[in-house]
């Protein structure tokens, strides 16, 4: 058990110290990234269970007085969502906290709570970082983003470009396109919407410059922009996700308007608890949430680039 004497932070025992140089400690919540992309919901219980099912087809031509063909629907795969719990805690030596002289530089209670929101960004990250990885598959046994997405009645669909590209217009359209394509459970082309375009930080220029122009720039400013303000796909929306950047500036994707897509489900929020031990005279910090992330719908999800 490491805990945090005078010897650790013995600069702090005089008021000596013009400044201390530190990591922010505020709260973070207010600067959470995943709400932007993820649907935030709650689980009720240690686990929860979302299963695929596909409704009946297409109907078929009946002759006058003869038997109606009998529809059916059809299981398909199930989804697990587990509460996990993540916890961190602080130890520190009661001399240590009567003896410093300023309240920043130990501030335990904020440092892990700062540190709880960080570890909730970076896990969420994980799942777009994660999404063309066969080591991390949905219920379908397939990645997120796959060719390979399974149907109850048999057969496969995809939620990847047909091309990897890096961030244009023509991304863009091809993005809108395909989504505009995707099957149902059934099999049957159903389609659905583009809605927010998740990319590292390095991307952000370009896209916002893509959504928000009203004409094309290639065309000499002559031609409507369509995925533009004026277009027929207006309104999508750019959420450049910082901690993309550390492992890729080129992978992005899109999240549709079907439901159940990538999700962040919550078994208990943020909980702080601060006790003492009195047999060592030891202030013990400690934070801890329980949740898990994922997909139920691979539909909620498009792959533009790895």
């Amino acid at each position: 058990m490491a805990i945090i004497t005078t010897s650790n932070v013995y600069k702090s025992l005089k008021a000596i110290l013009d400044n201390i140089i530190t990591d922010p400690v505020d709260s973070g919540k207010g600067d959470l990234l995943y709400p932007k992309y993820m649907d935030i919901k709650t689980m009720s219980d240690n686990y929860e269970i979302d299963q695929e099912v596909a409704g009946t087809l297409l109907l078929q031509e009946k002759a006058e007085g003869a038997v109606a063909t009998v529809g059916s629907i059809q299981e398909g795969y199930e989804k697990r969502y587990i509460a996990r719990t993540y916890a961190l805690h602080l130890h520190i030596a009661e001399e240590a906290i009567e003896d410093n002289k300023y309240d920043k530089y130990i501030n335990a209670a904020k440092r892990l709570t700062r540190s709880a929101y960080k570890t909730q960004d970076y896990d969420a990250t994980n799942v777009i970082l994660r999404s063309t990885s066969s080591s991390y598959v949905g219920g379908d046994g397939v990645a997120l983003g796959s060719a390979s997405h399974t149907l109850p009645y048999g057969g496969t669909w995809s939620n990847i470009a047909d091309v990897y590209q890096t961030p244009s217009r023509a991304a863009l359209i091809s993005a809108i396109t395909k989504i505009g394509k995707y099957v149902a459970q059934t099999g049957l082309t159903e389609g659905y919407e583009l809605k927010k375009i998740v990319c590292p930080l390095a991307q952000w220029a370009v896209w916002e410059g893509i959504v928000k122009s009203t004409q094309v720039p290639e065309s000499n400013a002559n031609e409507l922009n369509v995925v533009g303000p004026k277009g027929s796909h207006s309104g999508i929306e750019v959420v450049p996700v910082k901690y993309l950047d550390a492992r890729t500036t080129t992978e992005w994707g899109g999240i549709t308007s079907a439901e159940n897509g990538i999700q962040w489900r919550n078994r208990r929020k943020l909980k702080s608890r601060t006790w003492v031990d009195n047999d060592a005279e030891v202030m013990k910090y400690g934070v801890s949430y329980r949740s898990d992330r994922g997909w139920s719908d691979a539909r909620g999800w498009y792959q533009g680039n790895t």
